[in-house]
């Protein structure tokens, strides 16, 4: 009798040749996480990665390229199930700040990131949205809601009048479709309105973060950088901002870092 082997389980990413290096800071380390769980890690070329949607989807799409992203790593997902158990994608922004702690997906069948959103309203109101978001997801081989969910996806493209919103196939529509359906949700991930990043960088209490702590009611062990570095002056402010929210984060939102701690470039890698 032969041993059975399990089914191998795939980590993959995609990412523009050219990124600032703190995205290869993040995705760094998001491959020693998968290692360490013992799954393996690809990274798949980002012109190869686009150019997996039907063409007409980017004609529909225009310069809105999330929707296009959105259907590309469902489609490489779907060609790594054939010879995988078990597949998850992160986003190339997120950054894991626990990895022995932060909790690898083994969904029945899929997996999607549990979102909570605070964000400040042009007339001060605070605003707390409870997402379903695919800047973490996975999926196991034989699962119906992969495929289940491109096909919904497509079909909504095909219908949908542009300009297309960011999240028209992404965190939207999974927000309104996916509750209650097969889908598991993550916990313990965050993504920060660049208004709560500003409050946190701020290094004192403010509403926004008292609202963020009362919604969140756990630890995050891992963000999404990308929302929250949207609208820096230049380069190095991108740099200084994912470095101070890395040690602010641990401040404010789990009370269990040093606030005069500093991090280098050299340092956080």
């Amino acid at each position: 009798m032969g041993i059975k082997r399990r089914p191998r389980t795939v980590v993959f990413q995609s990412v523009a040749q050219q990124h600032p290096w703190w995205v290869g800071a993040c995705m760094a380390r998001v491959e020693a996480w998968a290692k360490r769980n013992g799954a393996e890690y690809i990274l798949v070329e980002d012109e190869e990665f686009i150019r997996r949607p039907p063409k007409w989807v980017h004609r529909k799409c225009g310069q809105r390229i999330n929707p296009v992203t959105d259907l590309a790593r469902l489609i490489v997902a779907a060609e790594l199930l054939e010879t995988a158990g078990c597949v998850v994608w992160l986003d190339a922004d997120f950054l894991i700040l626990e990895p022995e702690r932060l909790g690898f997906p083994q969904p029945s069948d899929a997996a999607f990131a549990r979102e909570i959103w605070v964000d400040a309203a042009p007339d001060g109101t605070i605003v707390t949205r409870r997402n379903i978001a695919n800047y973490v997801c996975a999926f196991r081989r034989g699962g119906q809601f992969l495929p289940r969910y491109y096909k919904r996806a497509v079909a909504l493209l095909e219908t949908v009048t542009p300009p297309l919103k960011i999240g028209v196939v992404g965190t939207t529509f999974l927000t309104h479709h996916a509750a209650g359906d097969t889908v598991e949700l993550l916990r313990h991930l965050g993504n920060f309105s660049p208004s709560l990043a500003s409050a946190l960088l701020a290094g004192e209490r403010s509403p926004l973060i008292d609202s963020c702590e009362r919604a969140l009611s756990e630890e995050i062990l891992g963000t999404v950088l990308g929302c929250c570095l949207s609208r820096p002056p230049s380069n190095d402010a991108r740099t200084n901002l994912a470095l101070e929210l890395w040690c602010t984060r641990r401040r404010h939102l789990a009370g269990c870092a040093d606030p005069s701690e500093r991090f280098n470039e050299g340092r956080w890698r």
